[in-house]
């Protein structure tokens, strides 16, 4: 009640005044609760998704991929390391993934029997409202060197339509002869794509390469607000619409926390 009386002795002005600034505060209340981690479009993203029977201790292979697809290579190989807890790869390959999963716990990543170039397919999702306008791609991806060597390298690109034969849109790569056997490379890159359109994010890498932790994702849709017009001498509609701004955004952040 202190709030309300205390306003209801302001001039218009002055309640005005007050009430944006009890909006503003709110508004920063609402912000972490609001804020997102952009989704990765590629699923099967670090190779985890893998069928049964359950993967032994290092390499193994013939094994699927899906929703990837392999254009040469020979055969995938899905390596299975756990940080040398039970799981002693060698010199074959890093003893962790690209995902920085804890040691003692199962994890994989991909190699190729030969030089080659698997891709997957995606579509960026149009914002609400619609609207053509690109919107900013962020893409990534690891890579590490096997066999003791330092002679591997890697390269991302992404490219329009489904398949490796679209137009190239951006690319990035690591330095020949720059990969390490126990360690992980990042390579990324941004590019502006078109909602609604389909896009694929094709990796190529030579013999003696790995590959893990693919990713692709969007930057923010703008915010579409309709503003709402409150009598200018309503103090007590201002107040209520920051207050309700206010406990949405607490009971939002609720459901995530209990979540």
């Amino acid at each position: 009640m202190d709030e309300i009386e205390t306003l209801g002795k302001m001039n218009s002005n002055q309640r005005w005044h007050r009430v944006s600034a009890l909006g503003l505060c709110l508004g920063a209340l609402a912000a972490p609760a609001l804020a997102q981690t952009p989704p990765n479009l590629l699923t099967n993203a670090g190779f985890e998704d893998n069928p049964l029977p359950a993967l032994v201790c290092g390499n193994n292979y013939p094994k699927p991929i899906t929703p990837w697809v392999m254009l040469s290579g020979s055969q995938t190989n899905v390596i299975a390391v756990d940080g040398g807890a039970n799981c002693n790869y060698g010199n074959s390959g890093p003893a962790l993934d690209a995902q920085n999963t804890p040691q003692g716990t199962w994890q994989h990543y991909l190699d190729l029997l030969e030089t080659g170039t698997v891709y997957q397919t995606f579509t960026v999702p149009s914002c609400p409202g619609g609207g053509a306008a690109p919107r900013t791609a962020s893409f990534s991806g690891y890579f590490s060197s096997r066999d003791g060597s330092s002679s591997g390298s890697g390269r991302i690109a992404i490219v329009s339509g489904a398949g490796a034969g679209g137009a190239e849109l951006a690319a990035a790569s690591t330095t020949p002869g720059g990969l390490s056997y126990q360690s992980w490379t990042p390579v990324s890159g941004d590019v502006p794509l078109t909602p609604g359109s389909t896009f694929s994010y094709v990796v190529s890498m030579t013999n003696p390469t790995n590959f893990d932790h693919a990713s692709v994702t969007l930057s923010a849709c703008p915010v579409v607000s309709t503003p709402t017009a409150v009598p200018a001498n309503d103090p007590w509609a201002l107040l209520l619409a920051a207050a309700g701004v206010g406990w949405l955004a607490r009971r939002r952040l609720a459901r995530q926390q209990r979540g």
